[in-house]
């Protein structure tokens, strides 16, 4: 199994305009993906709702806002992917040949990534030779061609299936090519499946004539695969391993680039194509590419232009070239980065004339391909230049120990209009982030959800933060042309803090406890009536290591001197006790302003202590309570209360409103028992 990739560089670099060539597109973003340790290759790429898919021999990868969303390891027992489609929601259909099962198979991914359909081809199994060679998608119907070698009969055929979008087989249709006897009838369809404008079913490829001369083919069937509305071929002077890829052409024909022989003998870089009505054009070559050069990939734009990946002549440096439609040059071909470190596999033009263009970098003979490249490319007038709007919705809707839970509104793909590619955003425990240095500083949060269409509800939850440390956050949105909106508003909280292992002891009888009807002191008050600071005590003293509940306590006590102080129990000789058996204890007492306490007792909650707070109603002249405070996050506090048979959670205003029931409390003082200096 191969490793997944992983983003390098999240964010897309921005780099100057090209000054090679006025004509020649500009780089507009880039990322690169660890490839390390996976013998994978780039096959295709396709526009999808949320980014864009980069399909490899063994992976499928949706890069979104120049980062990568999810990557999927494809399955098959040996061999490889040969062709993508997307339908409108997403989807990713695969074409695979599983060399080791003999079998030609059709994926489909949904938008997670989630393997939700697979399906062998006919014609598959230990007779046959199968490959998967295209896929296609139009309303309602997936398209697969598979070139499949029957050994009984010793030849080649082209085979096209129409699939339901569950992968239910509604249609095939076969295609033998003339003259087939002496040649085994080759028919192999590498230029794949394209739909026409019209709907129609193209499918390239080439076949070998009786006299071991190559063809192209396309074949044009009727929408929805009905029946062969015509057989196009043309003869071409291939070397002895023809290499063939095409793109579907506005015109209803495709393009085809081949490694064709040319006058003195040498393989050289052509393109040819063919209209909707069959009429073949001349081969044109290539002369800046390599005549041994393989042809990588071939683009189509809305237009008819065409994107040729190659090799240069001299340097074997990647690069692609662009030819308009009537066979001129647009551009001279485009050299890439780092040329000799690496390749050119994916050629890709959106409806905006945006160019796609993904390869390797770096070569490790140990552990296959250390890089993978994509980078964005615009050509002015036609590109996406509009960035998504900020987001000023930001908020925190819940806080934990360790984790954040944010929301906003989901902004569009241009302003607040559309879907766009992906959210970055980031967190930091220095302070503010509202400015972009400050926000390229900060942490980046990873595997941010996809966005939603504009206006949607989003949240997000912030994982593996430290308690008790407060964070602030922003985030910026990318749609999928690497345009990037301004900082969203900051916002920030505080992770909480939690003492852990203090127990809930109530000092009534809840059907587990004995200690309701003990005496409370040398008198004949019960603990039940009077106990909840002997209660919220031994809770304290417990988690600080001293084994004890309510009633032992309260024994103890007893037999202290000093132990009880009229009706109450005494803490300081509580704590004097306590130490004397061996656990080391302190005691300390503290009134003052509620600010004063508070802080008090964020301090005893972040250095692991329980806190008794001691509460009294001023409208209840002589009702005192005490609770112990085992949690607080921001404002709210998690309270053991010993009169009460939950554990209350609230601000401290609505707490002290709440037990009193009608005769608010406050705080009087906050008692602390606790190891070490306090």
């Amino acid at each position: 199994m191969r490793r997944h990739a992983t983003l390098l560089f999240a964010a897309l670099s921005m780099v100057a305009p090209s000054v090679l060539q006025a004509a020649f597109p500009e780089l507009a973003a880039r990322a690169v993906f660890d490839m390390a340790g996976t013998y994978d290759y780039f096959v295709g790429a396709a526009q999808a709702p949320a980014g864009i898919y980069l399909l490899g021999s063994q992976t499928l990868t949706l890069v979104s806002g120049g980062k990568s969303a999810w990557t999927a390891q494809l399955s098959g027992s040996w061999g490889y992917a040969t062709a993508l489609a997307v339908d409108g929601s997403g989807n990713a259909y695969v074409s695979f040949s599983d060399l080791g099962a003999k079998t030609a198979q059709l994926m489909k991914y949904d938008a997670g990534g989630n393997l939700s359909g697979s399906v062998s081809l006919p014609y598959s199994g230990p007779g046959y030779w199968p490959d998967g060679y295209g896929v296609a998608v139009d309303a309602g119907n997936i398209y697969a061609a598979e070139s499949v070698y029957d050994q009984s009969a010793g030849r080649y055929k082209t085979v096209t299936f129409r699939y339901s979008p569950e992968l239910e087989l509604a249609g095939e249709q076969e295609y033998f090519p003339v003259d087939q006897q002496t040649c085994s009838g080759a028919a192999i369809p590498s230029g794949g499946v394209h739909i026409s404008a019209s709907g129609e079913v193209l499918v390239g490829g080439y076949s070998c004539k009786d006299d071991y001369t190559y063809r192209y083919f396309m074949l044009k069937y009727t929408p929805g695969l009905g029946q062969l509305e015509g057989e196009y071929l043309k003869d071409a002077a291939f070397d002895e391993s023809p290499q063939l890829k095409a793109g579907g052409d506005p015109t209803g024909g495709m393009v085809f680039i081949g490694n064709e022989i040319v006058g003195d003998g040498a393989a050289g870089f052509s393109i040819r194509r063919v209209n909707g009505s069959g009429v073949w054009s001349e081969p044109v070559f290539i002369t800046a590419f390599d005549n041994w050069s393989w042809p990588k990939a071939v683009a189509v734009d809305k237009a008819g232009a065409a994107y040729i990946a190659g090799n240069m002549k001299d340097t074997w440096a990647p690069a692609v070239t662009k030819l308009n439609a009537d066979g001129s040059s647009a551009w001279n071909p485009l050299i890439l980065q780092k040329p000799d470190e690496g390749s050119l596999e994916t050629v890709y033009v959106d409806d905006d004339l945006n160019m796609r263009i993904a390869g390797y970098h770096t070569w490790n003979t140990d552990s296959g391909f250390d890089e993978f490249y994509l980078e964005s490319w615009s050509q002015g007038g036609e590109e996406d230049a509009a960035p998504p709007a900020a987001v000023t919705s930001l908020s925190v809707t819940a806080v934990s120990r360790d984790t954040i839970t944010l929301a906003w509104t989901a902004p569009g793909d241009d302003g607040n209009t559309g879907t766009a590619a992906s959210y970055d955003l980031g967190y930091s425990a220095a302070g503010q982030i509202t400015t972009d240095a400050e926000f390229a500083a900060a942490v980046r949060a990873q595997d941010v959800s996809v966005p939603q269409a504009a206006g949607s509800a989003e949240t997000f939850i912030v994982k593996g933060l430290s308690p008790a440390t407060t964070y602030f956050f922003a985030l910026k949105t990318a749609d999928e042309a690497g345009n990037i909106s301004g900082l969203s508003n900051c916002v920030s909280a505080e992770t909480c803090v939690e003492v852990a292992g203090v127990p809930n002891w109530k000092q009534y009888d809840d059907g587990m406890n004995t200690w309701w009807d003990d005496d409370y002191d040398h008198t004949t008050q019960k603990i039940g009536a009077l106990g909840c600071l002997l209660t919220a005590a031994a809770q304290v003293v417990k988690k600080q290591g001293y084994n004890t509940d309510p009633g032992e306590l309260n024994k103890t006590l007893k037999n202290t001197p000093g132990g009880f102080d009229g009706k109450s129990v005494y803490l300081p000789a509580m704590v004097d006790a306590i130490t004397a058996s061996g656990v080391a204890v302190q005691y300390k007492k503290t009134t003052g302003t509620a600010a004063q306490l508070n802080s008090l007792l964020d301090a005893g909650l972040k250095n692991d202590n329980p806190v008794v707070l001691e509460l009294y109603s001023t409208s209840r002249v002589g009702r005192t309570h005490f609770v112990v405070v085992t949690k607080k996050c921001g404002d709210a506090i998690y309270i053991n209360d010993p009169g009460n048979n939950n554990t209350r959670v609230a601000t401290l205003k609505d707490y002290f409103n709440l037990i009193a029931n009608g005769n608010p409390k406050e705080i009087v003082s906050i008692r602390m028992i606790a190891k070490g200096t306090i």
